[in-house]
């Protein structure tokens, strides 16, 4: 978990303008010299008695003399400050973490907020516990850039530009702002989740939350939804969430195991009470709208379609037809075009599918037993 002596360690060592690598040159160089303190106390004393203690160490490397001098300055620097090894390097796993999941790119926020201010939707994909973490940095961002915008309006300075209104849209939002869990909670995006939700209105940005476990969803947050759109639910735990949260009566909570696809009950302080809805056929189609077994099956239907230039090849080149004894040429001859590795399985079902598309056909081999393939006339 992130505990408390962590994060006093995290704000004290961050420096208004820091990037992550000058934040991690820090923090690294504490660690380290924290883990070899008493070196650096002799070091510091050497020092203050007008030694060049880096050129003493590393005589002929400057470079090393001037990271050695840099790491004893932080030393001395934040030595007083409370910051145990321990939470050092454990601060320093989590940043080398967050680093190895690409969330620290060169242009920030930047793309979001240009995106935004065209009036454009912006969608962001990602593993769910490093999405958490990059929607702590870039909803707090955005949000903060909304909300001074108009506290100036309101406040007459008018100094901030303008920056637009906005949606937060998330689906699976119990992994995003999920409730309390004692010692293993990790949910960094939740307090900023909480004051959208709490606040956000008043300024323009707006929340949309999906979830198939509302039980696990926030109390705070679930208390700040004014509309909630309920489809098919069978967990009894959310049903009992449900059943507090909305107005829906005992008959309708019964029947959220079996509500079919497109209908749902609205549950808004908009219309003062709940309602039951039918949501017509999407115009669009969803990515995940088709059977997994037909995607198999597609995909079936197209495996060795990059080897029909080099079979043909071969076949102008054999005589115009393959054999069983000819499959293995075949076979070398296609992955040294196709340049991957290709099994006599794969050739043998695409010759196969070829016979039924029309492209190959079969007959009897004579001299060699089983069939030969040659192109259909």
């Amino acid at each position: 978990g992130w505990s408390e002596q962590m994060e006093h360690a995290a704000r004290v060592l961050w420096r208004p303008g820091d990037s992550f690598d000058t934040y991690r040159w820090r923090l690294a160089g504490l660690a380290e010299a924290l883990s070899q303190k008493n070196r650096y106390e002799r070091a510091l004393e050497a020092v203050d008695r007008g030694e060049d203690v880096a050129a003493r160490l590393f005589p002929e490397d400057y470079g090393q003399q001037e990271e050695f001098k840099g790491r004893l300055a932080t030393y001395r620097e934040y030595r007083d400050c409370g910051i145990a090894e321990a939470t050092a390097y454990a601060v320093l796993r989590r940043l080398n973490y967050l680093a190895q999941g690409n969330l620290f790119g060169p242009r920030g926020t930047e793309a979001l907020e240009e995106t935004l201010k065209q009036g454009k939707t912006c969608v962001v994909r990602g593993e769910s516990r490093n999405l958490g973490i990059f929607a702590t940095h870039a909803v707090r961002k955005l949000f903060g850039f909304r909300r001074r915008y108009r506290d100036g309006l309101q406040y007459g300075s008018g100094k901030e530009p303008f920056f637009p209104p906005f949606f937060v849209v998330t689906d699976e939002a119990h992994n995003l702002a999920p409730k309390p869990r004692g010692e293993r909670d990790f949910a960094p995006a939740r307090p900023v989740i909480r004051e959208i939700a709490q606040e956000g209105r008043k300024y323009g940005v707006f929340l949309i939350l999906a979830t198939q476990r509302p039980a696990l969803l926030d109390d705070t947050v679930n208390a700040q939804l004014n509309t909630k759109i309920i489809l098919r639910t069978v967990r009894a735990q959310d049903l009992d969430a449900i059943s507090r949260e909305t107005d829906l009566g005992p008959h309708e909570v019964a029947r959220l195991p079996y509500l079919s696809s497109g209908n749902a009950f609205v549950s808004s302080a908009i219309i003062g009470r709940t309602v039951p809805v039918t949501v017509r056929a999407s115009w669009t189609r969803s990515p995940h709208g088709e059977s997994p077994f037909t995607e198999w099956q597609r995909h079936l239907s197209t495996v060795g379609e990059d080897l029909w230039p080099a079979v043909r090849a071969f076949l102008s080149a054999n005589r115009g037809f393959i054999t069983e004894v000819d499959l293995a040429a075949c076979q070398n001859h296609c992955q040294e075009k196709v340049d991957r590795r290709v099994t006599e399985a794969e050739l043998r079902r695409a010759l196969e599918r070829w016979v039924e598309e029309g492209r190959l056909d079969t007959r009897p081999s004579r001299a060699f037993g089983g069939l030969r393939w040659l192109v259909k006339e």
